[in-house]
């Protein structure tokens, strides 16, 4: 996963538009509780997005209670002092919308997508569950099983969930980023109703969420709903987490686990995180290695060593870090390590030599078409403008990236190449037997 980046405005050829061009008509206020607004007015047709997302996940729980962010993404749905359990999705079926929600290591967000005419409704039910929550054990232990059984299916019994799992653990050791989101069973069991509370009560707080509305709707009736809603939830006292220092890694680290039958091997490596130049040098740097059939690892070994089936490669920035990774599906019984020393002998290629500039290019051309597919609707507008706002503070940084990206020289790459990615960098995962 890219950065949260840059957005264009909706203009399908984007490749060839310069960064000069795009904008985004965005109205961005702040209430009185630390609430901040920002409203997309697009009238095209009569539907609205509504995202409410909070600055918490699972990066701020302690070290003895991971999953806690996740979990309680779920106690979301549950009910208020004035709606019962299972009112919130109801009410949502019956005004036509389709709403889901999703946790990662650095925020939690819900979101609404529906016609124009329920939006006050949601507006209400959103503001509703940010205070007035109801947490009953029952729910909770109901829940709780629904979660667990979530890991077994997405980790435990998954063989790119658990190589996911234990690569971040590898690259991240001793850094809260080194836990899954969705958290350790024993945790899963443990986290007790005080615990529920003191996250709601610190996190599910107005001046740690950000509300974006796009669509189709009068911004002044639309004002008056937010401060009818919102205004008298008071704020909370919210002192962020430093971020521990990271430990130096000096030797590659690699691990076996030979669980499945499904042979895959992982390559992970610590880069910069969100907002950093060198990591936007490295999503072209990733997409140029793994980003489809064209890509270099996929051209030697999927398509002439024919010792993988696929091979993907992507730069996921986090908040205060990031990770560059490679993901092989190996064929047969390939040897796992043929296929890491023909990826460190691609990456000393591009140490010596960068991308050729036709590969530069199109790899830039490629990154800005994902952007404008991803803004090709009202929903993906939201998500980006609110993760833009919430992780970087001000949604008009996504206007900068593009220009950022479009400056990156064929020397930086061979530079970040050099900096980040050496076999005593690297964190190995060969799974399967």
């Amino acid at each position: 996963m890219r950065m949260f980046i840059a957005v264009a405005f909706l203009v399908f050829g984007m490749a060839q538009a310069s960064a000069q061009e795009l904008k985004l008509n965005v109205e961005k206020y702040k209430l009185k509780n630390g609430m901040t607004v920002l409203l997309h007015k697009d009238n095209r047709v009569p539907m609205v997005t509504v995202n409410q997302w909070y600055h918490v996940g699972s990066y701020d729980e302690e070290p003895h209670r991971t999953g806690l962010a996740h979990f309680f993404e779920h106690l979301m749905f549950k009910g208020t002092k004035k709606y019962a359990s299972g009112s919130f999705d109801a009410m949502l079926t019956e005004l036509g919308a389709s709403n889901n929600a999703f946790t990662s290591s650095d925020y939690t967000g819900y979101y609404e997508m529906l016609p124009a005419a329920g939006l006050e409704k949601v507006l209400e039910l959103e503001a509703d569950r940010m205070v007035n929550l109801t947490l009953d054990m029952d729910e909770i232990q109901k829940e709780r099983e629904v979660v667990k059984e979530e890991r077994r299916m997405r980790v435990d019994n998954s063989p790119s969930g658990l190589a996911f799992e234990t690569l971040m653990g590898m690259t991240f050791e001793g850094h809260p980023y080194g836990w899954s989101v969705i958290g350790s069973m024993d945790h899963l069991n443990a986290t007790s109703m005080d615990d529920f509370k003191a996250f709601y009560k610190k996190y599910y707080a107005p001046n740690n969420s950000v509300l974006v509305i796009v669509g189709d709707f009068n911004v002044e009736q639309v004002k008056n709903w937010i401060d009818k809603y919102y205004a008298a939830i008071p704020a909370s006292e919210i002192q962020k987490k430093q971020p521990p220092a990271f430990k130096p890694q000096t030797a590659r680290r690699y691990k076996r686990i030979e669980k499945f039958d499904t042979r895959m091997q992982g390559i992970f490596f610590r880069v910069p995180g969100i907002g950093q130049k060198d990591a936007y040098v490295l999503d072209i740097l990733a997409e140029a290695l793994g980003g489809g059939e064209d890509s270099r690892l996929h051209k030697s070994l999927v398509d002439q060593m024919r010792l993988a089936s696929n091979v993907s490669a992507w730069n996921y920035s986090l908040n205060h870090s990031g990770v560059l990774g490679l993901n092989i599906n190996m064929i047969g019984k390939s040897r796992f390590d043929l296929v890491e020393s023909e990826i460190l002998r691609e990456l000393e290629r591009i140490k010596q030599k960068g991308l050729s500039e036709t590969e530069l290019k199109r790899t830039k051309d490629r990154i800005m078409l994902d952007f404008t597919t991803a803004l090709a609707t009202g929903s993906g507008k939201g998500r980006v403008l609110a993760a833009t706002e919430l992780i970087r503070g001000d949604y008009k940084e996504f206007f900068n990236d593009l220009k950022v990206y479009e400056s990156v020289t064929n020397d930086e790459i061979k530079q970040a190449a050099k900096k980040y990615l050496s076999r005593n960098q690297a964190n190995v995962l060969s799974l399967g037997k």
